[in-house]
């Protein structure tokens, strides 16, 4: 029969090798290409202006936070996209995916969740209230239980809000930074939770004086005053080396400084009579 002659045997031979001779040219390119997906990553964050916001000129995501990633994904030959959800929903993006990182406050509660890269950058978290109005006056006498309280949903100041004596009962959720001022313009609530650089920011933005907000009270915990890259906690060793790698270098370099100053706004200031 034909599948037994010598002419059946060569045909089927020189079909095996032809298969095994395209695998074998396809393999460099099916590597090249899973190489590149690992050298890519997500960054997720939300409006969190001067770090990460979106730029209104470009409708793209911009800030010191986004800057100094792209910067360290380029010394390690790696890349970066960036997306700007509220924060829950990056929340649960950076849990999804090894590849995903994000800028935060590094915490006790957060510190076996992700891996971390860092510092970046000081932080400090204060209750604030209107000028005009007699909270400051309510706070020193003590009575800063009975007062109102706006928060960012999710973020990592909602715990160490908790710590200040304020009740529960007390506490209201924002979607962002931008509502949670809303919020106590309209008088909504008595304080809310901000940090002093995002809230100097959405004042200048809004146009309105810095004198129109007193800090009350810095209620920043000892374990989270520096913000950091946290990356998802089954990250690859060496990939959150390079990062780090990346990030001391562009330090010692002075790039970090150079890409720190193109926001001025990140000066501290309004907030010498917080209490502690």
């Amino acid at each position: 029969t034909f599948r037994n002659t010598v002419f059946y045997r060569i045909l089927i031979l020189k079909m095996k090798v032809f298969t095994l001779t395209a695998v074998f040219a396809l393999f460099p390119m099916l590597l090249a290409q899973t190489l590149a997906a690992e050298k890519t990553y997500k960054m997720v964050g939300t409006e969190y202006p001067p770090f990460t916001f979106t730029d209104p000129a470009t409708g793209t995501p911009a800030g010191f936070a986004v800057d100094l990633a792209k910067a360290m994904c380029t010394k390690s030959a790696r890349t970066v996209s960036v997306e700007l959800h509220p924060w829950k929903r990056a929340e649960s993006m950076l849990a999804a995916n090894p590849g995903t990182i994000a800028f935060m406050a590094r915490t006790e509660a957060r510190e076996h969740q992700y891996r971390w890269i860092g510092p970046v950058y000081p932080r400090r978290s204060y209750l604030w209230a209107l000028a005009s109005s007699n909270r400051a006056e309510q706070a020193r006498k003590g009575e800063l239980g009975t007062l109102t309280v706006s928060v960012v949903r999710g973020y990592a100041s909602l715990d160490e809000l908790r710590k200040t004596g304020i009740a529960e009962r007390n506490i209201s959720e924002a979607t962002d930074d931008a509502q949670n001022l809303k919020k106590l313009l309209a008088g909504r609530v008595d304080l809310i939770h901000a940090n002093d650089l995002v809230l100097a920011w959405k004042l200048r933005a809004e146009g309105i004086p810095p004198e129109t907000l007193v800090a009350l009270f810095d209620i920043t915990s000892p374990d989270s005053n520096e913000y950091y890259f946290g990356i998802h906690r089954n990250a690859d060793d060496t990939e959150v080396s390079l990062l780090q790698n990346a990030l001391d270098n562009l330090r010692q370099s002075g790039e970090f400084d150079r890409l720190l100053a193109a926001y001025p706004i990140i000066l501290r200031q309004g907030t010498q009579g917080a209490v502690k």
